[in-house]
């Protein structure tokens, strides 16, 4: 709804807000000419990212077929295939299928100048527009560069035509991007800039080790499972690292470039604390690439087999999954609501950028309204791009305020949220005399709750007492 939302606006509004936005443009900017071209159904602006993770696979089996071998080419094309994120990232409209075919193909281009020495000037203008589309495309694009800076280090001895070259081309990308980088983080230089989500979300759960195996396996699955993967995933990384020192120097080069470009981000992210996998998605390719050469190197042919099948077996349930399951779906609620709405009743949603979703589908009377507690005056489509990506706090004066004006005047209140949690909101309402009464889950693996609060007075009037649910 993001995506659409702001790739539809009028052009003056769309460039302001894209400025303004966390990410940079290039992927609204792509879906305003496909939705201009072939409208915007809920099947047709999600082909851009069909597309470009099809091609993702193309140029991963043709980058594994001429470094490594056909065999591995095929290995590595069914993991991206298989992966539960690519799929996932694949299917959705947002700007992450078209950021991972950039990287794959800025390191493609890498790989020839580097490796294969071209440095034509077609090759060259060439990476030069995928350095800044893939710039423009997410601003962890960023990792990409230093990656790159980082192997320019490592290839010493590159004549010095290559280097300067490769300084200026990506010097020159980055100046262009600084035409949005600077305007967009101005405003974000303040004392809120480190309460973004990212910044504050419970990680005593996650590891380094989960960013790997959610690279691959992107859904709920057992805990015998997830051992299983992580065990024969260690033992294939131990044994890569451990066969590296035989190999003949310009596979250790390739083998360089394809470790930096899988591991460092996840293990950077960790250190950071930071592991929500869409960030790390753009390491996949490497990593296929990696785990395709590692099954590939194996000698016997029966052992090679067996663990290829089984390592590509503990994907299926997952990708099935995914394939088989609506990612994010609210029509139940919507119903729900629809049929419980009282003349009085509202609708509450945190986040507050939910709105926009909410008022699209829901075709009932209640009143839908984002909770948002600062008195800013700003427009919705201009909170979204300032705060969305921030956790936002309230002093509790302000907090008790906005929720006595915000509900005084109804019966009924429906709040929608992430997480089955009862959280400040709902201890809010029951502290204020308001019963809880239901709660309905959206389907699909991205998810808001439903919790239905009746006033005291609709209470006494209709309903016996209930409380809410921890």
């Amino acid at each position: 709804m993001f995506s659409v939302h702001y790739s539809t606006l009028p052009w003056g509004e769309a460039i302001k807000y894209w400025l303004l936005e966390t990410n940079p443009f290039l992927y609204n900017l792509v879906l305003r000419a496909w939705i201009y071209c072939f409208g915007q159904g809920e099947t047709t602006v999600r082909i851009p990212s069909v597309f470009f993770g099809l091609l993702t696979i193309i140029l991963v089996y043709q980058m594994a077929q001429k470094l490594i071998s056909k065999r591995a080419a095929t290995i590595s094309s069914l993991i991206i295939s298989l992966s539960g994120i690519h799929l996932f990232i694949s299917t959705e409209t947002r700007t992450y299928a078209l950021f991972v075919l950039l990287t794959t193909i800025s390191f493609y281009l890498f790989i020839k100048i580097f490796i294969e020495q071209k440095t034509n000037r077609t090759l060259w203008f060439f990476y030069f527009l995928t350095q800044l589309f893939l710039l423009y495309s997410h601003l962890t694009a960023l990792t990409i560069v230093i990656i790159q800076f980082l192997l320019l280090a490592y290839f010493k001895n590159t004549d010095k035509s290559t280097r300067r070259n490769f300084i200026w081309t990506q010097a020159t990308a980055l100046f262009f991007w600084c035409f949005w980088l600077i305007p967009t983080m101005i405003p974000k230089l303040t004392t809120n800039s480190f309460s973004g989500w990212f910044f504050t979300y419970d990680t005593d759960s996650s590891n380094l080790l989960t960013i790997f195996n959610t690279l691959f396996i992107n859904a709920n699955i057992s805990e015998f499972t997830f051992t299983l993967f992580s065990i024969i995933l260690i033992g294939l990384i131990f044994y890569l690292f451990k066969n590296f020192p035989q190999q003949e120097k310009q596979r250790k080069d390739i083998l360089i470039i394809l470790m930096l470009w899988s591991f460092l981000p996840p293990v950077f992210g960790a250190f950071l604390g930071q592991y929500v996998t869409k960030y790390f998605v753009f390491s996949l390719p490497a990593f296929a690439i990696l785990l395709a050469y590692t099954l590939d190197s194996v000698a016997d042919k029966t052992a090679r087999l067996a663990l290829t099948t089984i390592f590509l077996a503990l994907f299926i349930p997952s990708t099935f999954t995914i394939a088989t399951n609506p990612v994010f779906s609210i029509t139940n609620v919507m119903e729900y609501v629809k049929s419980n709405e009282t003349e009085r009743s509202k609708i509450l949603v945190m986040p507050f950028n939910e709105e926009l979703v909410l008022k699209k589908y829901f075709k009932g009377n209640s009143n839908v309204e984002g909770i948002y507690f600062n008195d800013d005056n700003l427009k919705l489509e201009e909170r979204i791009v300032r705060y969305n990506w921030q956790t936002l706090m309230s002093p509790e004066k302000e907090y008790e305020k906005w929720m006595g004006e915000h509900t005084k005047n109804n019966d009924k209140i429906f709040l929608l949220q992430y997480d089955n949690i009862i959280g400040p909101v709902s201890i809010w309402l029951s502290n204020n005399g308001w019963i809880f009464k239901k709660e309905v889950k959206t389907k699909g693996h991205i998810g808001l709750t439903m919790y239905e609060f009746w006033s005291p007075q609709y209470n006494t009037e209709r309903s016996s007492t209930s409380t809410p649910k921890n």
